[in-house]
């Protein structure tokens, strides 16, 4: 088991992508509409992230923690310049498809923590700094994801942050 998931530590970038490649090539053949993909979902996570987590120290996150340059930059990319980037392509390509901008929206306003584990992994970058980021992250998530869906999305639909807020518990 754990040479298999050695492997797709390795050439994990590999498995995502003829993962995007096998998803595109079944959706299209398949209707999956019916189908809770959540333990699917939870597995897939499970393999990316195992390797990176096993190899932790808790004393190397510990000391990830007082980062405060790190942590802050990666936050702020990831909520303030990721849903600004979505705003401007949203304004500039859906302008006249209200709720293909919103989509695009909400899709910039929600960074996607796993991933970052994943990715910090491959190119051998901090580990345990990417898990804090990560951890931050999806604690603020609920916190900044409707505020910033409904300054940008209120261009395009009429939105309601409380209610987005209260729906996230």
């Amino acid at each position: 088991m754990i040479s298999i998931l050695t492997l797709i530590r390795k050439k994990l970038y590999l498995f995502v992508f003829f993962s995007f490649i096998l998803a595109l090539v079944l959706g299209n053949i398949y209707d999956f509409s019916k189908i809770n993909i959540k333990p699917i979902s939870i597995f897939a996570v499970y393999l990316m992230l195992f390797p990176m987590l096993t190899s932790m120290e808790i004393e190397k996150i510990k000391n990830a923690t007082k980062d405060y340059k790190l942590i802050f930059a990666t936050l702020f990319l990831a909520f303030i310049v990721a849903s600004l980037n979505a705003h401007i392509l949203a304004t500039t390509i859906f302008e006249d498809k209200p709720e293909l901008a919103l989509g695009l929206i909400i899709v910039g306003a929600i960074p996607c923590s796993n991933m970052l584990i994943g990715w910090s992994g491959i190119a051998e970058a901090k580990v345990e700094s990417a898990f804090v980021i990560a951890v931050i992250g999806l604690l603020l998530i609920p916190l900044l994801s409707p505020i910033i869906i409904q300054l940008n999305g209120n261009t395009f639909i009429n939105i309601n942050g409380i209610k987005i807020f209260y729906s996230l518990r």
